[in-house]
């Protein structure tokens, strides 16, 4: 099993800061997004972690034959368990919500 644990990261903390001071979230497919704010240095973490997590998402999709787009939802429940209280969510309605 392929588990999304950036945990520790530099880029992780450098993402949940981002999220918490609102300038970047998380969509409802597991994908980081930019936030109105976002500085170039915060775009770039956002998609370093997106990079690992496509990775992360396509060998899933190989290895146990789940449509990709299942993959990303299925992470992003995770994905929203494991983040801390503040951050920032795009659900599929567009709608931004605070954890």
């Amino acid at each position: 099993s392929y588990l999304i644990n950036f945990a520790g990261t530099a880029q992780s903390r450098l993402l949940d800061d981002a999220q918490l001071a609102g300038k970047a979230g998380k969509r409802y497919d597991g994908i980081a997004i930019a936030r109105t704010g976002a500085s170039g240095a915060e775009q770039q973490t956002i998609d370093a972690v997106n990079a690992q997590r496509i990775v992360i998402y396509k060998k899933r999709t190989a290895s146990e034959g789940i449509d990709p787009a299942a993959v990303g939802y299925i992470y992003a429940k995770q994905i929203y368990k494991n983040a801390p209280s503040g951050a920032w969510f795009l659900l599929k309605s567009d709608q931004w919500v605070r954890k």
